[in-house]
């Protein structure tokens, strides 16, 4: 049961990151339809952005997708190789803690990537639309804290 508690919460955390990366992919690409696009523009129209700001948004995105792309390809393969170390039999602690290794140094590399993307996109706002894009980032944080809250309540149950 202990267990099942440490993958769900790494489960969320996973996820609450691969959003915000998916928020760069979403507003990319105007051929094809991406998951996350129509979230990032409903967080976007909250904002009250102009039409000129949108643009300005969304030409951020673009230049940032050819260093991005590449990150998320390996955050992807080196996720899928430490899940697949770690239900190796039997169970080899020096390599799960090596993958675990190559993942964080490709997470710290997204991270630094999102944080100067998260730069350029703050600069384009007002001061009151960065006000609002924190309150919805804390909002965003709160519905995930009782979605873990919720699924610890429901292990404890069982």
């Amino acid at each position: 049961m202990n267990k099942l508690k440490i993958f769900s919460c790494a489960g969320a955390v996973a996820l609450t990151g691969l959003v915000g990366i998916g928020w760069a992919f979403g507003a990319t690409d105007s051929i094809r339809p991406h998951p996350f696009r129509h979230f990032l523009f409903g967080k976007i129209a909250e904002l009250g952005v102009s039409d000129s700001q949108r643009q300005q948004i969304r030409a951020v995105l673009r230049e940032s997708r050819p260093t991005l792309q590449p990150l998320v390809a390996q955050h992807v393969r080196e996720r899928r190789a430490l899940r697949k170390t770690i239900h190796t039999v039997p169970v080899n602690e020096a390599a799960i803690r090596a993958q675990a290794a190559r993942v964080a140094q490709v997470e710290a590399d997204l991270n630094v990537r999102r944080a100067f993307i998260s730069e350029r996109i703050r600069a384009v706002l007002t001061p009151e639309q960065v006000e609002k894009l924190k309150q919805l980032a804390a909002g965003f944080d709160a519905r995930v804290d009782d979605i873990l809250a919720r699924i610890n309540d429901k292990i404890a149950e069982e």
